[in-house]
């Protein structure tokens, strides 16, 4: 079974610095920190759907497709993965499903 991404960082590795930011931090400040990351996740979806509410004038074909495919969902990645950090550090507390 691989490791999650809480057990990674709570080794030293990808978001090592996040738990050590957050596991001294109380509950509800943990707490705010996923519902931010989860409306990040929301704003980012929203640009993947609908790209020309997000963007100026002009921006190219080439350039929306490379957001679209690949920056955004990257991101989108990236914040999930920080989520389950953050929830690995409210279970770890008794506070996470």
């Amino acid at each position: 079974m691989a490791p999650t991404a809480y057990e990674i960082a709570k080794a030293g590795g990808r978001h090592a610095g996040l738990v050590r930011r957050y596991e001294g931090e109380a509950t509800r400040q943990v707490e705010k920190a996923v519902a931010s990351l989860e409306r990040r996740i929301s704003e980012h979806l929203d640009k993947i759907a609908r790209p020309e509410d997000h963007l100026p004038v002009g921006v190219g074909a080439r350039q929306i497709r490379h957001l679209v495919d690949a920056y955004w969902p990257r991101e989108i990645a990236g914040y999930r993965s920080q989520i389950e950090v953050l929830r690995g550090i409210l279970k770890e507390r008794g506070n996470g499903p």
